[in-house]
């Protein structure tokens, strides 16, 4: 038995390391501290860890690697023109976050990439593949700001109506540049467990500087969906295939145009990368940089005097 303790301790590092202390899943299968089955799921320690001292950025910076993710919403059909009240406003939105990645280098200790999110593309009922008078499809506007940030690939919600988007992307991306996700079964449990996971190693970073802007600040709105965000865990439930998180469908919050519904888009979009970590980590995402440069030719025969 005693010979078995140094290999337990190595793999509780290992999984320490992989998944952060005070992740749920290593807080009570191998400190055996209970879980608070309902409360929030971003509590204060936690949206600390996920706040980055980056602005946001509406440019890519030469030579950086940049991954999106995509949270699809419903069309509304009422909606014919790019300022149409929508008939449904408690809608959710069609959200897509662009994030910066950092690879770890050889001398770190990091499990994997931290991802930094840099800018959102926020449409709410636009149809996805009809053009308004003097506005492209959401699709091609959409398709515009994945080419504008130079994307290596692209993590896309296709539950539902985002099946035919993602499609669509696909075929515009490339197949090697799109990885469809689907929340039905378990995936909405798993994709949630890997978020915490990248949250409390220290990967996921949020930029600063506008979230107190209710208005007009993104960031306002990801952090009051975050704070937001409950979560319940039956019973002898498995945290990555039972749990249930989302913001409440009766969540509402106080903004200078009066109380508004609360969503769960941008933290459902932002929570996709975890997808892409989980496929990096895995060797089914390649990320990188590759150069090219010209090699002056040299003359084969030189230095042999009149051998040839």
């Amino acid at each position: 038995v005693m010979a078995e303790v140094p290999a337990y301790r190595e793999f509780l590092r290992t999984q320490v390391r992989k998944h952060g202390r005070h992740h749920p899943i290593v807080a009570s299968e191998y400190f055996l501290e209970p879980i608070d089955g309902a409360g929030g799921l971003f509590d204060e320690r936690r949206r600390a860890l996920m706040r980055g001292d980056h602005p946001r950025r509406h440019e890519p910076e030469p030579g950086r690697l940049y991954l999106a993710t995509l949270d699809v919403a419903g069309q509304d059909e009422a909606a014919t023109d790019p300022v149409a009240r929508l008939a449904h406003p408690a809608r959710d939105y069609t959200v897509a976050t662009a994030f910066d990645v950092s690879l770890p280098g050889p001398e770190q200790f990091a499990p994997g990439p931290t991802y930094r999110a840099v800018d959102v593309f926020v449409d709410h009922g636009s149809r996805h593949f009809e053009a308004y008078p003097g506005r492209p499809p959401l699709v091609e506007r959409l398709h515009a700001w994945f080419q504008h940030w130079h994307i290596t690939h692209l993590i896309a919600d296709e539950s539902g109506v985002g099946l035919g988007l993602v499609a669509w992307m696909t075929n515009a991306l490339g197949a090697g540049r799109v990885t469809g996700y689907n929340f039905g079964g378990y995936n909405k449990a798993a994709l949630g467990a890997a978020f915490l996971s990248v949250i409390e190693t220290g990967r996921f970073r949020y930029w600063s500087g506008d979230e107190e802007e209710q208005v007009l600040g993104d960031a306002w709105w990801f952090w009051q969906q975050a704070t937001h965000c409950t979560y319940d865990l039956p019973p002898e439930g498995r945290f990555d295939r039972d749990l249930r998180w989302s913001v409440p469908d009766a969540a509402q919050v106080e903004t200078p145009a009066g109380r508004q519904p609360l969503h769960d888009d941008r933290l459902i979009s932002a929570a996709l990368i975890a997808e892409a970590d989980r496929l990096y980590r895995g060797g089914k995402l390649l990320l990188g940089h590759a150069r090219s440069r010209i090699v002056e030719a040299t003359d084969p025969l030189s230095g042999t005097g009149d051998a040839f």
